[in-house]
């Protein structure tokens, strides 16, 4: 084969990719054009204040969000006692996100088993929100061509329609993203985030006894953040022996924060927090790492 035959086999081949390319564009700018636009929100304005739960599945796990009155909290579906309250700030975000009017595409009326939507295998993601008795579902697979928009369908019909990513963020059930990070909750009093000054005291107790008291606390504390929320086997394998310290933070309001931190069975140089609020029902799990623990122990000793 001469040169001159293997360039027009060359250029032959780039004009039928080329070709291929430009048939597909204009094939799936028609489909854009003949697209149905509809005007909607993905959570009705209506419920939302009847909403009392938010539950975020994929592929790996699930998370419950659950309204407690003033604020929220976030835990796993299998132990909904081992809990931590949830960023409020990033629910609400959520919630205005979501019940915001929007454009929407309907792209198919009907879901086939072989489509190319995501929405019926094991990668798609799922949102269900419950209100007063009864509970609406959101599916959403993958993204377009493009990478700007994202394929989605309610749990009642089998319409597909395609939005742009502008939810994308929302669309995670790491535990981590929903949760307040800071070592101290600070989504629990009424008046508020806490600050260094409401702290009045701190009482800290090693072995059942007072072992200093501090009249004022530094930022650094209320700056320091949580590792994650364990398991319920790592809780109970690790609280039925006595706490290796305890710290009572007694508030100007008259509130008292009991702070308890347990020596880690199951993962070394680690602690489990049990975090309650005036002796109630508001308890509260988290992990931290033996450095937090140290830095702890430096700011208030």
């Amino acid at each position: 084969m001469t040169i001159k035959q293997k360039d027009i086999i060359l250029v032959s081949a780039i004009t039928f990719l080329l070709i291929l390319y430009l048939t597909s564009f204009l094939k799936d700018k028609n489909h854009i054009e003949k697209r149905e636009e509809i005007k909607s929100a993905l959570i009705n304005q209506k419920n939302l204040q009847s909403i009392n739960t938010l539950e975020f599945t994929d592929t790996s796990e699930s998370i419950i969000i659950s309204r407690e009155k003033d604020y929220w909290i976030v835990s796993r579906p299998e132990n909904p006692e081992i809990k931590m309250p949830a960023d409020t700030s990033k629910i609400k975000n959520f919630l205005n996100e979501f019940t915001k009017v929007r454009s929407m595409y309907k792209i198919s009326d009907n879901l086939s088993k072989n489509d190319s939507f995501g929405l019926t295998d094991s990668s798609v993601f799922s949102i269900r929100y419950y209100y007063n008795d009864s509970f609406e579902e959101l599916l959403f697979g993958n993204q377009d061509f493009s990478l700007n928009s994202r394929y989605l369908m309610s749990g009642r019909k089998t319409s597909v329609y395609e939005i742009n990513n502008e939810v994308d963020k929302y669309l995670t059930s790491s535990l981590n993203f929903w949760a307040d990070g800071s070592l101290i909750f600070q989504e629990l009093l009424p008046e508020g985030k806490l600050k260094a000054d409401d702290i009045q005291r701190i009482l800290v107790y090693e072995n059942g006894k007072v072992t200093s008291s501090k009249n004022s606390t530094e930022a650094r504390l209320l700056d320091l953040r949580h590792g994650g929320l364990p398991y319920a086997w790592e809780v109970t394998d690790s609280i039925n022996k006595n706490a290796e310290m305890e710290l009572r933070l007694e508030l100007g309001n008259r509130s008292l924060i009991k702070l308890e931190f347990f020596a880690s069975d199951t993962e070394e140089q680690s602690f489990i927090l049990r975090q309650s609020i005036d002796s109630t029902d508001k308890i509260f799990y988290s992990k931290i790492s033996r450095w937090t623990y140290n830095k702890i122990r430096e700011i208030i000793l």
